[in-house]
């Protein structure tokens, strides 16, 4: 996977403050730490948050450490509103009222970069498994070409005739969806081993030094769409329809 794309990562020099005679609650370290995240930024005062809230990791005495995470917007140089972006954060705070915010991430935009997933840079790094868990898609159920078994009257079951052979119908095209295209042969079973254990039939194919990963195929465009947009909505993973050559 490449990680080489630029992502806002700022540093605020490990802001420290402090907040004397209480004993601090968790909304009151969130309501803190916006002040703090808000001070890394180019006009602190214009920071407006919504859904900010902390994802603890462990307590060590009365000190509770994490990521702040949340929403922020704010005005940019020209002093115009960029729009809400996501944000993750390091952050600890103690029940006597001490807060610490370092390594400040801000999210790229409307101009995310896109990896070879389908899914931003910064959603993949920071965002899923940290700050939201990591969907759990749907096992996608295979549908049987066996017909169900039908019973007879011993009447019917003593009349013998012989079956005609079936004419086997040409086959058509086939239909896939591409998941990604990489020059890591690793990576593309890794990515195959991953869409195969949510429950999507995949394939890989090499050629001029590059791995396709596939899933599919289908015997019908419109099914192998259905599964693309399956694979967008569950696995993030933005593919495109492709016909599969005979």
């Amino acid at each position: 996977m490449d990680f080489s794309v630029w992502i806002r990562v700022f540093t605020i020099g490990t802001a420290v403050a402090a907040m004397a005679g209480c004993d601090v609650t968790k909304e009151m370290a969130v309501e803190k730490g916006k002040d703090m995240v808000a001070s890394a930024l180019k006009d602190p005062d214009s920071a407006k948050f919504q859904g900010v809230f902390m994802v603890e990791s462990q307590a060590i005495g009365d000190t509770h450490y994490g990521l702040l995470c949340g929403e922020v917007n704010s005005r940019n140089s020209f002093g115009g509103y960029t729009g809400f972006r996501r944000f993750v954060a390091n952050f600890n705070y103690s029940k006597q009222g001490s807060f610490e915010v370092s390594y400040v991430t801000l999210e790229e935009g409307m101009n995310a970069k896109i990896n070879s997933n389908g899914v931003s840079y910064f959603q993949d790094i920071y965002w899923l498994g940290k700050c939201e868990p990591k969907p759990e898609p749907k096992k996608i159920e295979q549908i049987s070409g066996e017909l169900p078994t039908t019973t007879t009257s011993a009447v019917e079951s003593k009349k013998t005739t012989k079956p005609s052979a079936a004419k086997a119908a040409p086959e058509g095209p086939k239909w896939a969806v591409q998941v990604a295209s990489m020059n890591d042969a690793t990576q593309a079973a890794s990515l195959r081993k991953k869409i195969t254990g949510d429950g999507f039939s995949s394939y890989a194919v090499t050629k001029d030094g590059k791995t396709r990963v596939f899933i599919g195929p289908f015997a019908d465009r419109a099914t192998a769409e259905r599964q693309a947009e399956l694979l967008r909505t569950q696995q993030l993973l933005k593919g495109f329809v492709v016909r599969v050559e005979q």
